[in-house]
C-alpha cells in the first residue's frame, strides 16, 4: 500500500506499508520544527530531530522507499528539493516516475 498526504503548499507525506512494516517519508524535514503532526512522524521514522539540524527542503525517513518501484533515493532528493515545485507537483513527478500516473489521475478526478 502507497499514500502520500500533500498538506498544502508546505510538505507532503509518503508512506508504504509492506512486508518490513511501515516506512515513511517527509518532503521538508524543515518543516518538522513547524507541524507537530511530522514531529509524530518523525519520531515514527527514528529521526532524533530535536538533536539535529535538519535542513528546509531536506526530506528525511526511508528515503529508498521507492527504490524496488524505479525511484532510487537520489532522485527522490532531487524531487523533494527542488523549490520550484508545489508538494502536488512534487507527488505527480513521483507517481509518474514509479509508473502509475495514470492511476494517481484517475484517482483524484473521481474525489
Amino acid at each position: 500500500v502507497l499514500g502520500f498526504v500533500a498538506v498544502i503548499d508546505e510538505f507532503f507525506i509518503l508512506a508504504r506499508t509492506g512486508p518490513h512494516g511501515l516506512r515513511l517519508v517527509i518532503s521538508d524535514g524543515g518543516a518538522i520544527y513547524d507541524w507537530p503532526i511530522l514531529q509524530d512522524i518523525a519520531d515514527a521514522v527514528g529521526l532524533d530531530w530535536e538533536d539535529e539540524d535538519v535542513d528546509d527542503y531536506e526530506p528525511v525517513g526511508d528515503l529508498s522507499v521507492l527504490a524496488d518501484l524505479g525511484l532510487p533515493a537520489d532522485e527522490l532528493v532531487l524531487i523533494c528539493e527542488d523549490e520550484d515545485m508545489f508538494p502536488e507537483d512534487q507527488v505527480r513527478a513521483i507517481v509518474k516516475r514509479i509508473g502509475c500516473g495514470r492511476e494517481f489521475a484517475e484517482t483524484l478526478r473521481r474525489r
